[in-house]
């Protein structure tokens, strides 16, 4: 590529910049009254439902209403005379109890939090406030819910129908068949898990409703450029790599290009460039607007998220692997999954044979490139990863979307039983 290919994406990030700040600090002037009512009703909503809540009494199926209350709680301590630095530092007001954080939340609302104490969390960008402030004027937390699921369900059936179109009718199925394995239904119930999937089924409405932002590779680049950078400005480190992930599956499939893996490692890194640049200018950003130094926080929370302890147990990938050949073994699986892996390792040999399945294997195998970022962004987050899996497994969806279709292309019916 030539230098002129990467003005759009410098362009792209000075224009990121200006719009996230300007849009973090103006809804930051709404005033405090104009949202206490709300705020109170939906602390109340909380404290009545608890930190707990889970569907179908699984882990992995919790709500997180104490990140939801958090996010309140942000929102509440907001001072529209102080509105500047309020978005910049974004401040909690708790009294240091996170059982208590949404009698906390409803305190603050009620201007009864003079035994609170402050605290800032500015490491995060906190863009959700963009959209939940404003919303908070009109409604409350069971509000917020109810359109969190209309307009999920809206953006979910127009990427249905633009995949069923535009690419094939088996790749929306398929990814139909991906959101329900991650109970997908349950995702519009807490705030902080909504953000990456609006961004990811955006990008993928964007992708394949507008050719113009991937018909060249500088134009796909500053696609997942922006995409990148809307991900670090909204999320809350919950499921960022779908945004990266579901979009890329969807270019490929409706491009076609003669190097996807070229195409794929290419617009990870732009996804990557996006995400870190933009979440790195929001400290810097902090410090020269507000005086604050978050940056050596900012930097030992990325340490601690990417390192190996938790909660002072050590987790290499030697512990992780035993602690799973362990697991198996006290379940009397180990051997059944050996046996397993050799069966299917032994039918991979088999299948490989024939020359026109190494064709079909070799033309998708970029397929899988894509459901290896997921163990990859899982081993170098690791302790995050760990801590809350019970919400960062959700990022699996890219591994289930993309290895059916692997499936569906190298080793369906139509392949099995072709007529020679």
């Amino acid at each position: 590529m030539k230098a002129k290919d990467f003005l759009p994406i410098f362009y792209s990030y000075i224009a990121m910049i200006v719009l996230f700040t300007a849009a973090i600090i103006a809804v930051h002037f709404i005033p405090k009254q104009s949202i206490d009512e709300n705020i109170v009703s939906s602390a109340k909503t909380l404290q009545e439902e608890g930190f707990n809540k889970r569907f179908l009494n699984l882990t992995i199926f919790k709500a997180d209403n104490f990140t939801d209350t958090y996010m309140l709680n942000i929102a509440a301590s907001a001072d529209e005379n102080h509105a500047v630095d309020c978005a910049l530092s974004n401040y909690t007001f708790t009294s240091g109890d996170p059982d208590t954080m949404a009698f906390d939340t409803e305190r603050l609302a009620k201007h009864d939090s003079s035994d609170l104490s402050r605290d800032s969390y500015a490491r995060y960008w906190h863009g959700y406030l963009v959209f939940l402030r404003p919303l908070l004027t009109i409604t409350d937390y069971s509000g917020i819910r109810i359109i969190n699921y209309i307009l999920l369900s809206a953006l979910l059936i127009i990427c249905l129908w633009l995949m069923w179109t535009k690419i094939a009718a088996h790749c929306s199925m398929i990814f139909a068949i991906s959101l329900l394995m991650i109970n997908f239904a349950t995702v519009p119930y807490s705030m902080q898990f909504t953000t990456c999937f609006f961004v990811a089924f955006a990008g993928i409405a964007a992708i394949l409703a507008v050719p113009q932002l991937t018909c060249s590779r500088p134009a796909a680049m500053s696609t997942f450029f922006i995409l990148g950078g809307i991900t670090a400005f909204l999320d809350f480190l919950t499921t960022p790599l779908i945004t990266l992930g579901l979009p890329l599956i969807t270019l490929i499939l409706s491009r076609k290009p003669a190097r996807a893996c070229r195409w794929i490692i290419g617009l990870s890194a732009m996804w990557i460039s996006g995400y870190g640049m933009i979440w790195a200018s929001k400290w810097i950003l902090a410090y020269f607007i507000t005086g604050h130094n978050i940056i050596a926080d900012a930097f030992e929370a990325a340490r601690l998220r990417a390192g190996n302890s938790v909660e002072g147990v050590n987790f290499s990938l030697s512990r992780i692997a035993g602690g799973i050949c362990h697991s198996l073994a006290a379940k009397r699986l180990l051997i059944p999954v050996i046996i397993a892996a050799v069966a299917t390792l032994s039918i991979m040999a088999w299948y490989m044979r024939k020359p026109e399945h190494r064709t079909a294997f070799a033309n998708f195998a970029w397929l899988l490139l894509v459901a290896a970022t997921v163990p990859v962004w899982f081993i170098l987050l690791r302790n995050h990863s760990i801590v809350h899996y019970w919400f960062t497994w959700r990022n699996m969806v890219i591994v289930f979307f993309s290895v059916m279709l692997f499936c569906y292309h190298t080793l369906g019916i139509k392949c099995l039983f072709k007529k020679k």
